[in-house]
């Protein structure tokens, strides 16, 4: 009997692998777990929901008391699960997609850095900062697709703009989100002013190769009535890759775009206020709708540019350097509190507008690494945010000194140490209210699966 079984079982085994075979079609779960212990020494909490737990990139107020020891979520790349699949529907074309879900591996939740704007709001006791991911279900990336050897690919559903794409191979330190500015922030990592913009729902992607050269373009869809351009934005990508040397150039324009931060107790237009013991947050201690899980945003057209190259010095050693400069300025056509409607389920305190001359950001960055073995790898990067505020008047620099040591245990398990020492200086970084310089320090492990 038992013999029996067993060759019912390999006879239903062989004919569903037969099947899978005939219709060519595959479906994979994957994703990568990556936690970190550190130190920043200058900071407030960790933050559960944050993606990266805590924010070492952005200047920090003299007011903030201390330092932050614990664990950190993602040191090089963001925790996430997946699924991918694909079928050949002819030779040669197939159809495909992806769905993506970014982790804090530390507490299980899904990375929502929305969230932890809104908690900010009254007591502004963690860190929080704006982010394309933002408590969606698939906050990374959800898109179907049609490829063709030769036409190339083309998504629809949320995507990957071209200049995150780039800097996933042409940024010095592994697009590391706790030590490059690009790895942890879409405002430089791809959003070219704004971080939301990072990841592109609604959107059309297509990509194509013609040998060593690739070429594609996006498309976001502003889904408002009865606007021309309102929300409407896209990218164009242009590139080389060698066996010893690469180029990219990437140009992006977006309208409209919402840029978040935290309302500072604000209250909603229509809404009462009592005093109280929280100075300027007072006001959403008797709100009638409160100013918890509120947030403010910014309107803004958006445009900047990528250049980025890298070169195989020896077979161990590569460089990669590049230049980026976006510009904030006056959104095309501004809206109200009402007409918005809420920011990932939050509510929104107020809606600003840039006035004036546009903002402007340059960002030349240089770094590589050196591969002592196959398995040790050393990368080091340093990066200058250069900004300019014409309309206020004002400048600032942030300069980030980056390395990475990586030891690879094995094909998926690797472990790591980092260091990243940030200086800040220019009349948006006044000494007396903020401190000049910070620096994270961390090690961590992952596993790729």
């Amino acid at each position: 009997m038992r013999i029996k079984r067993l060759a019912l079982a390999t006879a239903v085994l062989a004919a569903v692998s037969a099947t899978a075979q005939a219709d060519d079609a595959t479906v994979t779960l994957y994703g990568v777990f990556d936690v970190a212990v550190g130190s920043l020494q200058h900071s407030l909490n960790g933050n559960d929901q944050f993606p990266g737990s805590v924010d070492p990139f952005d200047a920090v107020r003299t007011t903030v008391p201390g330092s932050m020891v614990g664990m950190m979520a993602g040191g090089i790349s963001d925790s996430r699960w997946g699924i991918r699949g694909s079928e050949t529907i002819s030779p040669g074309v197939k159809a495909f997609f992806t769905i993506e879900s970014g982790i804090n591996l530390p507490t299980g939740t899904i990375n929502n850095a929305a969230g932890a704007l809104g908690n900010n709001a009254i007591y502004g006791s963690s860190e929080a900062a704006a982010s394309s991911l933002s408590g969606q279900l698939f906050n990374r990336q959800a898109f179907v697709g049609l490829s063709d050897d030769s036409l190339g690919s083309l998504q629809f559903g949320r995507n990957y703009v071209h200049m995150f794409d780039v800097y996933t191979s042409y940024d010095p330190v592994q697009d590391a989100q706790l030590f490059s500015p690009f790895g942890f922030s879409g405002t430089y990592g791809g959003g070219s002013g704004a971080t939301e913009s990072m990841r592109s729902d609604n959107s059309l992607k297509y990509n194509n190769r013609l040998g060593n050269f690739n070429f594609g373009g996006l498309y976001h869809f502003g889904n408002y009535a009865n606007g021309a351009s309102k929300g409407r934005g896209f990218d164009i990508n242009v590139g080389y890759e060698g066996e010893t040397f690469g180029v990219q150039a990437v140009f992006a324009q977006y309208n409209d775009v919402m840029h978040a931060g935290t309302s500072q107790g604000v209250a909603n237009a229509g809404t009462t206020a009592s005093p109280g013991i929280l100075g300027t947050n007072a006001a959403c201690l008797g709100a009638t709708l409160g100013c918890f899980n509120s947030v403010a945003l910014t309107e803004q057209n958006d445009r900047g540019w990528l250049l980025a190259g890298k070169y195989k010095l020896t077979s161990a050693a590569t460089l990669k350097a590049g230049w980026q400069w976006f510009q904030q300025g006056a959104a095309s056509d501004p809206m109200t509190v009402q007409q918005y409607g809420d920011y990932y389920g939050l509510q929104v305190a107020t809606i600003g507008q840039i006035k004036g001359p546009a903002k402007e950001t340059s960002i030349p960055y240089v770094g590589g690494d050196y591969n002592f073995t196959d398995r040790l790898n050393l990368a080091a990067g340093y990066y200058d945010i250069i900004t300019k505020n014409n309309g206020a008047n004002q400048s600032g620099e942030q300069r980030y000194y980056s390395m990475l040591l990586d030891y690879h245990l094995s094909k998926r398990t690797d472990v790591y140490v980092g260091d990243m020492y940030s200086s800040f200086s220019g009349q948006i970084f006044p000494a007396a209210s903020f401190y000049q310089s910070n620096n994270v320090l961390a090690a961590g492990m992952r596993h790729k699966f």
